[in-house]
């Protein structure tokens, strides 16, 4: 696994925004976190995307308690200057020992996405969340093959220059097209972390102009080459 960022990493901006709405439905039980780290060694980001697969009474609290429990873990890895990688297994080692025995664990979808420099980790239960935005291109990041145990997987990679990350639910998958996600998220547009919340937010409306009146939940990342 990578465990330093490539050379001309610090040399890379990132910008992150996350919306949480809760529509016409009556709570919004969906768990979003964007958080950064600066150390010594460079700086550090997790996305975290948690939802229930039912909407029931109790999901939104379970999710809740599932992204306090990675910041718990996040934030001490942090302290302790854990490497990348021994951070992302940390996180791992949470959804796939001590919360893995919590009942509506077994009913709940995570998608984690950490950074350090241009390196990156990618864990989860799910192959579908996660979205790469680049200026000609929108393509699924599918890190997780899942086998008949439906349990967590990880993978780690190399981020690409000008790339923007998007975790959303399935009211954004379902509601734009790739032209209307580039045209919004590509890197080339977002010179300062102002232009990602314009644009993140105006995915978001232009979402509900179409008629969309269920919650909806993205966080979105962009690295763009100083």
């Amino acid at each position: 696994m990578l465990e330093q960022p490539l050379k001309g990493c610090d040399l890379l901006r990132y910008y992150a925004k996350a919306v949480r709405e809760q529509g016409e439905d009556e709570w919004n039980p969906d768990g979003l976190m964007i958080k950064g780290a600066h150390c010594e060694k460079g700086d550090f980001l997790i996305m975290v995307y948690c939802r229930p697969l039912k909407r029931r009474r109790g999901d939104g609290r379970f999710c809740d308690y599932v992204i306090r429990k990675t910041e718990e873990v996040f934030g001490k890895s942090i302290y302790q200057g854990k490497p990348v990688s021994v951070l992302a297994r940390d996180i791992y080692d949470l959804y796939s020992g001590k919360l893995s025995g919590k009942r509506r664990m077994k009913q709940t979808l995570v998608n984690v996405f950490i950074t350090f420099g241009n390196v990156y980790f990618s864990i989860g239960n799910t192959d579908d969340g996660v979205i790469s935005i680049t200026s000609r291109n929108v393509e699924a990041m599918k890190p997780i093959v899942k086998d008949e145990s439906g349990g967590f997987f990880m993978k780690s990679g190399t981020l690409k220059e000008e790339q923007t990350i998007l975790m959303c639910s399935k009211t954004f998958a379902e509601r734009l097209s790739k032209d209307e996600l580039i045209k919004a998220l590509c890197p080339q547009m977002q010179d300062e972390e102002d232009n990602l919340d314009e644009a993140v937010t105006s995915i978001a409306n232009n979402i509900r102009g179409k008629g969309e009146r269920r919650s909806l939940s993205a966080a979105a990342l962009t690295i763009r080459k100083s």
